[in-house]
């Protein structure tokens, strides 16, 4: 074989045995993967226990089988290397592919899309196929550097199991709660999410793609960039905003939120209400609320807004240059933008006066008084 082919021998046995790949390795496979159909379907039949114990028969009646699946006639040529790894994975690899998966695994592939029983969260991917994810660890799944294909997936987390998240390749990431259900597609604009139960958003700004989430119950919110949580379970339907801005929609009704207001969906349509306690509203997402932070480091004050920014999706202007007082801590990410400006604002008192004008943050000079 090529060393081409070799590269590809190693990815393939690394995927087949969920040993984690570089994203290098991600790229070349995701290419090699759009090549042919067979090419695409190798990879997760490689992950079927069915599937490689029925070639674990043909290969102990037969010390040469011929491994049946579809290739390209254009690509002829890699037929010999495929069926190659096909025979290490199921003569070296099988046992390790068929055995349970230890704390540190992926989880492991339920060919027959049956739901074991006690199964705490599951991946139904578009090709019917069923991933058990009760070993993955950090209750997290990743998307971060993925180059493959779109896929439309949808992440089942059964009651009690504890919230899970999803990170996005485009620096999106998802917060679900146990008892809920997301579906979604790996870069979560190119399809409309839909939102069984309840989910915090923080949603990466990009004008040019706007994204819908679909609520169970016909609710509809629409999304620049953002940070938001939504809660469709119990007859109850509710949007809160953290920054940003979103639109919600029921039928001809629609309601444009600001920061610190929450839509509630009635008998009546659609109606805003301030939030009671916004942290408290959160609190189910345990340790993944710690880790939405803002740590600064002897930051100053244009450094702090600059990242304030990005995350609200707004602009900064500070024609006069200020710098401010260095500052060192941590705040809460999912704290309005005005509450955030007031809090910095008590920080910078004697130095600066900050201010939100539509989608711009104001750098003012101090004067006493205000």
């Amino acid at each position: 074989m090529t060393d081409d082919q070799n590269r590809i021998v190693e990815i393939l046995v690394k995927y087949a045995l969920h040993e984690p790949l570089t994203p290098e390795e991600d790229r070349l496979l995701a290419v090699w993967r759009g090549r042919s159909p067979g090419h695409d379907e190798l990879p997760e039949q490689l992950r079927d226990p069915e599937w490689i114990e029925e070639h674990r028969r043909l290969l102990r009646q037969n010390p040469a089988p011929i491994v049946p699946f579809p290739v390209s006639p254009y690509r002829i040529g890699w037929r010999k290397p495929l069926l190659a790894v096909v025979a290490v994975l199921l003569v070296v690899g099988g046992w390790m592919l068929l055995r349970p998966r230890s704390s540190s695994g992926a989880g492991g592939l339920v060919a027959s899309g049956r739901v074991p029983a006690g199964v705490r969260a599951y991946l139904t991917r578009e090709d019917g196929s069923l991933l058990v994810l009760d070993t993955v660890a950090d209750n997290t799944l990743s998307y971060v550097g993925y180059k493959g294909p779109v896929l439309r997936q949808r992440l089942v987390v059964s009651p009690g199991a504890g919230a899970w998240r999803i990170l996005l390749p485009d620096g999106s990431r998802v917060v679900l709660k146990d008892g809920s259900s997301l579906e979604f597609t790996t870069d979560l604009r190119s399809g409309r999410p839909v939102l069984e139960g309840e989910a915090w958003f923080g949603v990466s700004r990009d004008a040019s793609r706007p994204l819908t989430l679909g609520l169970s119950g016909g609710t509809e919110v629409g999304v620049l960039g953002t940070t938001f949580a939504a809660r469709a379970a119990g007859g109850e339907t509710k949007v809160l905003l953290y920054s940003g801005a979103v639109r919600v929609r029921k039928g001809a009704d629609s309601l444009l939120l600001r920061p610190g207001q929450a839509a509630v969906v009635g008998g009546s349509g659609l109606a805003a209400r301030a939030m009671d306690d916004p942290e408290r509203e959160l609190a189910w997402r345990g340790r993944y609320a710690e880790e939405e932070v803002f740590d600064f480091e002897s930051a100053s004050l244009a450094a702090m807004l600059k990242e304030l920014a990005g995350w609200y999706g707004v602009r900064v202007s500070n024609p006069d240059n200020i710098q401010g007082v260095a500052m060192t801590g941590k705040l809460q990410r999912s704290k309005s933008l005005e509450d955030m400006l007031k809090a910095l604002e008590r920080v910078e008192k004697g130095h600066a006066r900050l201010r939100v004008n539509s989608d711009t943050i104001q750098v003012l000079p101090w004067h006493p008084g205000g």
